[in-house]
């Protein structure tokens, strides 16, 4: 059907125009709101009070809160200006009179003055009637409660920069001229979202439940990295208390693959997710001490070598050692060499205050190796500290009445015992002296305390463990015991220490 002469168009103009004319205002509100927040923050700092600067604290908290809010509406309503929605539909809740037309876009706009919404998040829990509902009752879910209604109507639109192309009624949730005219406009060098497209089964994919295993299997070039995608978009917008973006990140298999999805997330409201390639977020974790070996240089010496006996030897080495590398063997062995760490990592040492154990060392090593080995070495340091930090807590009170207790049991023992001369006298400022003294000495030891434990940590760089590793002929010899010859741990040393030496991996 031609746009115009659906009966509902000018409306539907109208309606566009309309949502079109609150989001330049909405824009324009941010804006001014974007200014106050700073304003208020820079009159927090000018009149920050240093003997009690709490109110000056929260008031900076909460204008940077919503500054960040403020940047993140006003880059979706940007993105948003020429093409707020896509669908709508008219839905009829149960034992409701009123009907509700709801727009569904890739991001939310309600009326600042009655929060009635223009647009609806196509990730809102009642946008899935639009994906899975078809017209007649039916139903959704929402916070855990089934919804149930009456769908009335289900619309389509083409909305080009700005104006609206095409309205289209429909029952299932996409028609084949409206997807195709749809693939057709993202046929580009950049992956495009979907979300006025997806069909029933990507829906499920993209909602489904996180906490169950979810394996998506097509041919290249079906849509797995694009439902992908989605459900993150989907995952944070859901559980944005929880999932903050920054806290995703997206490995792929080369920066040409993150260049062709790099704007879907954006697209669909989503800043600030890290897309990157394994190798690039490793050589980022080790900083810049290393520079990484042109992969192509170990290809050419193989192509290259001599084919003379030595040549012949060097070739196959290398091949060994290149395929070795990239092994679940060589990985048995960083296993190997990460428990044998593990098992002399924590120190042999209880920790103790006044003399009183108050975590013994092997229940500091038994925490480190069994209860924290989800996490990585350095960082099960952090839980230990939590655990002496507790135990000190625990522990420290009853130390110090302990003590005052027996001096105050010893000094009614000489007034109970010994007349009330010089000597009873002197005797008793002495252990009342001691008492001070050894009370004062017991919360002065434990402020440091904790802290003294830690530092018999070792502080060695983890990147020094991977370089002893390689570099240790006797070490892999123990490790491996027989696997693999003297002569090729002789190679694979030797070419790390070449490698390592000139700071390269």
């Amino acid at each position: 059907m031609i746009a115009k002469n659906h009966p509902d168009f000018n409306v539907e103009v109208d309606r566009l125009e309309l949502t079109k004319e609150y989001i330049h205002k909405t824009l324009d509100s941010t804006e001014e709101y974007r200014s106050l927040y700073k304003d208020n923050i820079k009159d927090a700092m000018v009149n920050l009070d240093y003997l009690d600067s709490s109110q000056s604290y929260i008031s900076v908290l909460i204008n940077t809160k919503f500054i960040e809010m403020a940047d993140r509406n006003f880059e979706s309503l940007s993105r948003a200006q020429n093409k707020p929605y896509f669908a709508r539909i008219d839905f009829k809740q149960e034992g409701s009179n009123s009907i509700d037309k709801l727009y569904i876009g890739k991001t939310s706009l309600f009326k600042a003055e009655d929060r009635v919404p223009l647009i609806i998040d196509w990730r809102s829990p009642i946008a899935n009637v639009y994906y899975e509902g078809r017209l007649g009752n039916t139903q959704y879910e929402a916070e855990g409660e089934i919804q149930e209604g009456e769908l009335l109507l289900k619309r389509q639109y083409t909305i080009e920069d700005g104006k609206l192309r095409e309205v289209l009624d429909v029952d299932i949730t996409t028609n084949d001229a409206f997807l195709q005219a749809t693939l057709d406009a993202n046929a580009e060098k950049k992956l495009k979202d979907i979300a006025s497209t997806i069909q029933s089964e990507q829906n499920r994919v993209i909602r489904a439940d996180m906490d169950k295993p979810l394996i998506v299997q097509g041919v290249a070039g079906s849509g797995k990295t694009t439902i992908a995608l989605h459900r993150i978009a989907y995952f944070i917008y859901t559980f944005e208390k929880t999932f903050d973006p920054e806290n995703f990140m997206i490995i792929a298999p080369n920066r040409l693959f993150i260049n062709y999805i790099s704007e879907v997330l954006p697209e669909l409201g989503v800043e600030k997710v890290k897309q990157t390639t394994f190798i690039d977020f490793m050589v980022e974790l080790l900083g810049n001490k290393y520079k990484l070996e042109d992969i192509n240089k170990k290809l050419m010496s193989l192509i290259h070598s001599p084919l003379n006996s030595n040549g012949k030897k060097e070739h196959e080495l290398m091949k060994w050692y290149t395929k070795y590398k990239g092994s679940m063997e060589f990985k048995n062995l960083l296993d190997k060499y990460i428990g044998y760490l593990e098992e002399n990592f924590t120190p042999d040492v209880d920790f103790k205050l006044d003399d009183r154990v108050l975590v013994s060392a092997g229940e500091i090593k038994k925490k480190f190796i069994s209860e924290f080995t989800y996490l990585p070495l350095y960082k099960r340091i952090n839980e230990i500290k939590k655990t002496l930090t507790n135990q000190l807590k625990l522990a420290k009170n009853d130390i110090l009445n302990t003590i005052e207790h027996k001096y105050d049991g010893d000094i009614e023992h000489l007034r109970d015992t010994m007349d009330a001369t010089e000597e009873r006298r002197e005797k008793i400022t002495r252990l009342i002296s001691e008492r001070d003294e050894k009370l004062e000495s017991i919360i002065k030891e434990s402020k440091n305390v904790v802290k003294k434990y830690l530092s018999l940590f070792p502080k060695v760089d983890l990147f020094e463990y991977y370089k002893d590793l390689l570099t240790n002929k006797t070490l892999i010899k123990n490790f491996l015991k027989g696997k693999v010859s003297e002569e090729e741990i002789e190679y694979l040393c030797d070419s790390s220490i070449k490698l390592l030496d000139n700071k390269k991996i």
